[in-house]
């Protein structure tokens, strides 16, 4: 009879590498999130004259006033509030992890910050103000994080 050759340690330990690959997409997610969440692009203001009439309450007479207005959008912060993570987590035999933005919270976020390509995407206005669309964030990001993933992978 044989008697089987037993390594003395685990020779790949597979819940360290899990642990591992975890906690670097998780801080990957946390990165692009807080980048997703930033609002990079200054606030411009075109500023308009305007004459205004109204009556006098006490009098009733006309009176003109002038002054300067602005036009352009208004900042409600609703898209820096709509950005979560989800994972990461097992997904059959995947480990993955999602940066989304809610749509509910701010209906226009595909617009604003979206990809590059496809059905639905960046408007070219918002890319024309400055605004960083997902897949340039990425582009940004990711390499280094895959860098780390496989320096675990190989280290293993």
């Amino acid at each position: 009879m044989f008697d089987p050759i037993l390594p003395k340690r685990k020779v790949i330990d597979s819940t360290q590498i899990l642990r591992k690959l975890s906690k670097e997409l998780g801080d990957y997610a946390k990165d692009t999130r807080l980048v997703c969440r930033n609002y990079e692009v200054p606030t411009t203001f075109r500023l308009a004259a305007y004459t205004q009439r109204t009556r006098s309450a006490k009098t009733g007479r006309l009176i003109k006033r002038r002054g300067m207005r602005r036009l352009g959008y208004k900042r409600t912060n609703m898209l820096k509030g709509s950005w979560s993570i989800r994972g990461p987590h097992m997904k059959g035999s995947a480990l993955e992890v999602i940066i989304g933005s809610d749509s509910g919270k701010a209906p226009y976020n595909i617009f604003v910050r979206g990809p590059k390509k496809g059905k639905r995407h960046q408007a070219a206005r918002m890319a024309a103000r400055g605004w960083r669309s997902v897949t340039d964030i990425k582009k940004d990001y990711w390499p280094d994080t895959l860098k780390t993933i496989r320096k675990i992978l190989q280290g293993a």
